[in-house]
């Protein structure tokens, strides 16, 4: 009996390592009456099959169209101020009863004969100031290098021409001093030049101002 016990134990055993290993092992194990032997099946390990997850694919997800961005206007300028002042290309625009408009008229490094103009349809309250570089800071409204003035021989309601050294911008001040908006266009004419024989004087007006003026052979009479 106790050889017999040795060789359960012994079974056991085996049984033990073969569960554990994952592999198939055959035994024997002697039967009731000590002459036969019985077999013992071998043990596999059992394999499971996998569980199939029924999870559906993500859709697609279309994109989002995308606004198509819109290049940014530029505002047009105001001509409240320098910054903002209009080209005086003789576009007409609109200015309104006692206000001022600033108008750009010309930006060279080189000595230029410098014509403004102005056309208001003959309306007698529009008046303009020309200031150079060397006037905008600090700016004096009360001091331009000219004014426009009146002339039957120009084709325009006002004229002013000259000639400035002075690298830089230009501007004119356009002032409406009715009591109603006006339509006006200011334009200019300008050449390169070399240096010209220029004179300046003042000019007295019946309401006790006077204008200085600048002129290089185009009006004055002894530059002609």
């Amino acid at each position: 009996m106790k050889g017999r016990a040795i060789i359960v134990v012994f079974v056991l055993f085996l049984t033990w390592v073969t569960l554990s290993m994952g592999s198939s092992v055959s035994a024997c194990v002697l039967g009731d009456d000590g002459n036969g032997c019985a077999a013992l099946r071998s043990l596999k390990p059992t394999v499971r099959a996998p569980i199939p997850l029924n999870i559906p694919a993500p859709k697609p997800v279309a994109a989002r169209p995308q606004p198509t961005p819109v290049p940014a206007v530029p505002a047009a300028p105001r001509g409240d101020s320098p910054g903002a002042a209009i080209s005086a290309d003789g576009t007409q625009h609109v200015i309104p009863p006692g206000s001022s408009q600033w108008y750009r008229l010309a930006d060279s490094p080189n000595p230029l004969a410098l014509e403004v103009w102005l056309d208001a349809g003959g309306n007698r309250g529009i008046g303009f100031g020309v200031f150079g570089p060397d006037q905008m800071n600090p700016y004096s409204p009360d001091h331009p290098v000219g004014r426009g003035t009146y002339s039957r021989n120009s084709g325009h309601d006002l004229n002013w021409s000259g000639q400035y050294l002075v690298p830089g911008t230009w501007y004119a001040v356009v002032t409406n001093s009715t009591g109603a908006p006006v339509n006006i266009t200011v334009g200019t004419d300008q050449q390169q030049k070399g240096p010209r024989n220029c004179i300046g004087y003042w000019e007295p007006f019946p309401n006790g101002q006077t204008v200085y003026w600048v002129d290089c052979g185009m009006y004055h009479p002894n530059l002609r």
